[in-house]
């Protein structure tokens, strides 16, 4: 997170332009825009505000929810979905 880029830095009611800079810059006191000044809390709250994953993780398994779209329903956890219960009735 620390040399995830940056956009921006709030102080006083505006919002200082930061793009492209890191926040390691940032917390060695480096940002060209505020040279000398360290991060708050808050300036590490807003930057993990901005942070975004390159992919999300599904909350479903994308097999058993594609085959539940033609009308197939399969169970995504259980008894019956283990390969040594394969053939267990569930009761």
């Amino acid at each position: 997170m620390l040399d995830v880029p940056m956009y921006f830095v709030y102080r006083d009611g505006r919002y200082i332009d930061a793009a492209g800079q890191s926040f390691r810059d940032f917390v060695a006191g480096k940002l060209p825009a505020l040279p000398g000044e360290r991060p708050t809390l808050s300036d590490w709250n807003d930057h993990l505000t901005t942070v975004f994953p390159e992919v999300a993780a599904a909350p479903h398994n994308p097999l058993s929810s594609g085959i539940r779209s033609v009308g197939i329903k399969l169970p995504l956890y259980g008894p019956s979905t283990r390969a040594s219960n394969a053939g267990a009735s569930i009761k």
